[in-house]
């Protein structure tokens, strides 16, 4: 008996591991789970934290420009665009520098959250903060025609 319980559990564990996002690992219930996504736009370089402005905002040490609450039709094809591994590009590196655009934040509680500071097209890449301590800060390329960027342009055409 114990060694069934013990092949099920391994089993089980291997599954698991199978099935956990290259990217975001076992945390994409944040993603998905979240009510609410916000999409800020940022300056386009961090800002040293002894000289940020205590009157202005900032997240990941990017001054915040702009907020905005997504309507909840966009929220999910957001969600999908995030998780679609296909926007990403993993392994190569451009060499272009990481000029921020935007920052897009899924928070699932108020201490659980993922936000990705985006770059804008023409040198299109991502860095990806979590809550996390398992999940470390992962910096990537996206895709030249990446769902991603394309819904964001989408909401901000007038």
């Amino acid at each position: 008996m114990k060694l069934i319980s013990i092949a099920i559990i391994s089993l089980f564990a291997m599954m698991t591991c199978q099935d956990e996002h290259p990217i975001f690992k076992k945390h994409t219930d944040i993603i998905t789970h979240t009510k609410e996504v916000i999409l800020s736009e940022i300056a386009a370089q961090p800002t040293e934290p002894s000289t940020q402005d205590s009157s202005k905002e900032y997240l990941h040490d990017y001054e915040v420009l702009k907020i905005d609450t997504l309507a909840e039709d966009l929220t999910e094809k957001l969600k999908t665009a995030v998780l679609d591994t296909e926007s990403y590009v993993i392994g190569s590196k451009k060499s272009c520098p990481m000029n921020a655009k935007y920052a897009l934040t899924f928070a699932k509680k108020k201490k659980q959250h993922i936000t990705l500071i985006l770059s804008g097209h023409g040198c299109e890449k991502v860095v990806i903060h979590s809550s996390e301590k398992d999940l470390e800060t992962v910096y990537l390329d996206l895709k030249e025609k990446n769902q991603i960027l394309t819904l964001i342009d989408e909401l901000k055409m007038p």
